[in-house]
């Protein structure tokens, strides 16, 4: 049988079971799709296809095959070899963990913490399709053990075997505990400098530290003047806690300049063309090896490139054609428009397509310390004005959740009450009801409402912010006119509190620390772009951070969630899911978004090319 002969039989195998190749709807798991009977196999196309596997063999049909241990499900075997090629968004604002907690997007692939989650955990119980960490999760990277003497002392064995990359000015050297305790110490401002930018959004911080120091090359000791349950996920995970070499920083001054990156993870930074690619090259000895597949030493790949491509257009065009391997929420490429998520399913069905959510990223708050969101009344009315359950369905075609929260998300079990446990003095005022929010309005003072500014973030679905502002439009009469920005402007108009009217934020949140989700209403948190300022908030927030066992932190958390549901200081809109897009032969990827705080990278490093 010639190969042509093969391909148009296949050809047509693809368009048979077109069908079948949808998207599981969330409302719909598990519904099986029934094939026309003009989609049967007929006898012919049946030896054809019998003719084709003997003409294929040692090919697609006598693929090695494994089981993924996390799954259950059946793979072809890992390879070695290839470029995977990543859409991103992100815009280069800091490399150096010290100076942007974003940076372990950039440098996630070369440095690396003391703590990811494992690899092989059973998806079943944790599919890391949220940001919330169980502890049981974690596992140790560079640090190969670790001890809790005392409520005040974390011991850290730091791993044997570990080497800094070929690079100067290290040059291959052997990791010790004083690079990590340098490292810690730089970012927490402990060695006379100040703390690291953006270090007010994460648990380690807040933390009460006393000393971090390395007893001897292999041994570190964190000490804190007053305990923390937060203390072991922070030190092993938090944001900006990638280990960086002492002497490129003692050389540099930082390591903002990429060529100076340098690290002990599976791959080197070897090549930056800003705006548009960012290329990693494999170290041949890396020290890791496949949790899943314990035989086989990382990285598959020999190399991992991130397209920067900043038109949606553009990114979309790219997986079509299969010029990009992955579009995905880890680089702000992911598609967050259900309609745009379905056509691209629709025109390409071989794409394969996962749903992740850790949050509301259709919610809006404002100043509430300003006129006029600083009355209650103004902000219960807006929450009641827009429809969100009729926008889940229709803008949203079903795949959202409009089901209320505090700013706990809903799988922070025991942090939160269900919608349906909340007193009714709270919940009344998250239902759909117009005629009540004219009134409330009107009582405040505004009976023909009033004109605002809605400021929306570049990231975030502009469509839906569209349509709740329309609501506000047609049932209040309040006309918001749309200002487009960037993030790096939301994100210093939310650090300064400096913007005008409506903002679109997120809400119902589930995060690495459960005490990260409603931080920003603490008045005290380094970030609060909602500026929030309650002593019942406060009092609750303070004392769960004070906490010493898990039942009373999810006393204390209860209130505060309660609290910022019954204060309306931010409107939370439908959860609705983020869409990431993987080319099919892209293979030991299950829609994972990451694998500790901002450790997406490590992903790409377990993944592998398999074209056959």
């Amino acid at each position: 049988m010639s190969r042509e002969l093969v391909d148009n039989v296949l050809s047509g195998m693809k368009a048979d079971f077109k069908a079948i190749l949808n998207l599981e709807h969330p409302i719909e798991r598990k519904k099986m799709f029934n094939l026309k009977s003009s989609s049967k196999l007929s006898a012919t196309l049946l030896a054809l296809i019998l003719g084709a596997s003997v003409f294929m063999a040692g090919q697609v049909w006598a693929a090695k095959m494994v089981k993924d241990p996390s799954t259950g499900k059946m793979v072809s075997a890992p390879k070695y070899g290839g470029t995977i090629k990543l859409v991103t968004n992100i815009k280069n604002e800091g490399i150096d963990p010290y100076v942007n907690y974003t940076a372990g997007i950039w440098v996630g692939l070369v440095n690396e913490k003391l703590g990811l989650g494992d690899w092989a955990f059973d998806r079943s119980v944790y599919g890391y399709n949220t940001l919330y960490l169980p502890l049981e999760v974690l596992r140790g990277q560079l640090a190969e053990s670790w001890e809790n003497p005392d409520p005040l002392t974390y011991v850290f064995k730091i791993r044997s075997g570990v080497n800094w990359h070929k690079k100067a000015p290290v040059n291959g050297r052997a990791l010790t505990a004083h690079d990590v305790a340098f490292s810690f110490n730089r970012i927490l401002g402990l060695s006379g400098g100040k703390p690291g930018q953006d270090m007010g959004n994460g648990a380690l911080i807040k933390l009460k530290w006393d000393s971090i120091k390395a007893t001897n090359n292999s041994t570190v000791v964190f000490k804190l003047t007053e305990p923390s349950i937060e203390a072991l996920k922070a030190i092993l995970t938090e944001l900006h806690t990638y280990i960086v070499a002492p002497e490129a920083v003692k050389k540099y001054g930082d390591i903002q300049d990429w060529r100076n990156v340098v690290g002990t993870g599976p791959y080197q930074l070897t090549d930056w063309v800003e705006g548009s690619s960012v290329t990693f090259t494999k170290i041949d000895d890396y020290w890791g090896f496949d949790e899943k597949f314990p035989e086989n030493r990382l990285p598959y790949a020999d190399k991992i490139e991130y397209l920067i491509v900043t038109d949606p257009t553009t990114g979309l065009a790219l997986m079509r054609s299969g010029q990009a391997d992955m579009q995905l929420w880890g680089m702000n490429s992911h598609l967050t428009n259900v309609d745009q998520a379905l056509n691209l399913q629709k025109t390409n069905p071989e794409l394969v397509f996962s749903t992740f959510s850790f949050r509301s990223e259709t919610s809006i708050n404002w100043d509430n310390q300003s006129p006029p969101w600083n009355d209650i009344r103004v902000r219960r009315a807006i929450q009641m004005a827009i429809d969100f359950e009729t926008i889940a369905k229709s803008y949203h075609q079903g795949w959202s959740d409009p089901a209320p929260t505090g700013c706990f998300g809903k799988n922070l079990l025991g942090y939160s009450l269900p919608f349906e446990e909340w007193p009714e003095e709270i919940a009344q005022y998250h239902r759909y009801d117009p005629e009540a929010a004219k009134k409330l309005l009107a009582e405040a003072g505004f009976p023909n409402g009033f004109k605002t500014f809605y400021e929306h973030y570049e990231f975030f679905d502009l469509g839906y912010y569209q349509v709740a502002m329309e609501y506000l439009k047609q049932n209040l009469n309040i006309e918001a006119e749309i200002k487009l920005v960037t993030r790096a402007e939301h994100q210093q108009n939310g650090k300064e509190i400096n913007y005008l009217g409506i903002r679109s934020d997120v809400y119902g949140a589930e995060y690495p620390s459960v005490l990260g989700p409603c931080s920003s209403n603490w008045s005290k948190n380094g970030w609060r772009p909602q500026n929030v300022k309650d002593y019942i908030v406060d009092m609750a927030y303070e004392n769960a951070q004070a906490a010493t066992t898990i039942e009373g932190q999810k006393k204390w958390l209860n209130m505060v969630n309660l609290r910022v549901a019954d204060q309306a200081w931010t409107v939370r809109g439908p959860r609705a899911p983020l869409f990431n897009v993987v080319q099919p032969w892209i293979k030991g990827y299950n829609g994972e978004g990451d694998l500790g705080s901002m450790q997406r990278a490590p992903i790409y490093a377990r993944l592998w090319v398999d074209r056959e």
